[in-house]
């Protein structure tokens, strides 16, 4: 049994099961890897006698999965494939058998790249020396400050990302210590995805309960994946956010996700952005 990370790297079920396991306080029906699926962005294939299993959340899937999964299917050629994916809108797991793996491979086309009314979403992973970089802006320098403090947030630390001018540009997450909920506990003022009204109350909001659902499970999954494995996670990314009925917002940036730990001992998580491009569309 193998799984695609968002980045497009594969790993052995067993090993993610266990990175999740070992992270989470509950899993759905104790199924760990079915979390990293519909939790994490991951991409799992699983061996059946007659063909091979893929699981999936469509919403989730990246191109880099994507395209990994379908090397992986030209490789295998499977006979049989039943894709198992878990649709957002029913909030249920659906099977679907789709015979020989060339189907199986149209039929994920479309459900990860063929939804209409979809925002579109691309997240590209960087290399660390790419912090360096001038569009980068400070992010640098906040992964300088982590690394100094161990991973420890607290007064002093939120004082020095003011001093950097990355706090307005920054959101965080705490992890509940008896669930897997992560809510917001900070969010910049100068993070303008949604509007005044909603950022009023984004604070104890879960992460995923934002205006655009499809931009949430995004941003949630690399808050939880930042949480499970405690590293640093720097992407590029591009979005097209449904603010509400009538606007929708492009936006480009360069987003650095550090995990922490609290005075009290709880999982934090933020995510800091160098803005390169926001363009608001209708209204």
């Amino acid at each position: 049994m193998i799984l695609i990370d968002p980045e497009g790297r594969s790993a052995p079920g067993a090993a993610v099961a266990h990175k999740v396991r070992e992270a989470t306080v509950r899993a759905q029906d104790g199924d760990h890897l079915a979390h990293a699926v519909r939790h994490l962005g991951y991409v799992e294939m699983a061996p059946l006698r007659t063909g091979l299993q893929v699981r999936l959340r469509p919403v989730l899937v990246s191109g880099a999965a994507a395209a990994q999964l379908f090397f992986s299917l030209a490789d295998a050629k499977p006979n049989k494939v039943v894709i198992v994916r878990f649709d957002d809108d029913l909030d249920v797991w659906r099977h679907e058998i789709c015979g020989h793996w060339r189907k199986a491979f149209d039929r994920i086309q479309r459900l990860v790249f063929g939804r209409e009314n979809t925002p579109a979403y691309v997240a590209n992973e960087l290399g660390p020396n790419r912090l360096a970089d001038p569009e980068s802006g400070n992010l640098r320098a906040l992964m300088d400050l982590w690394r100094f403090r161990g991973g420890r947030i607290d007064d002093s630390v939120i004082e020095a990302m003011h001093r950097l001018g990355v706090y307005d540009y920054s959101i965080v997450a705490e992890k509940a210590v008896r669930s897997d909920r992560m809510v917001f506990r900070h969010h910049g003022a100068n993070i303008r995805v949604y509007d005044s009204k909603w950022k009023a109350t984004a604070i104890g909001r879960d992460i995923e309960d934002q205006p655009d659902k499809v931009y949430a499970a995004r941003v949630s999954a690399n808050f939880r994946r930042c949480a499970i494995g405690r590293q640093p996670l720097f992407h590029r990314c591009e979005a097209i956010v449904k603010r509400d009925g009538k606007t929708t917002l492009q936006v480009a940036y360069r987003r650095l996700t550090l995990p922490w730990r609290t005075v009290n001992g709880a999982t934090a998580v933020s995510t800091s952005s160098a803005v390169e491009q926001h363009i608001e569309i209708g209204g």
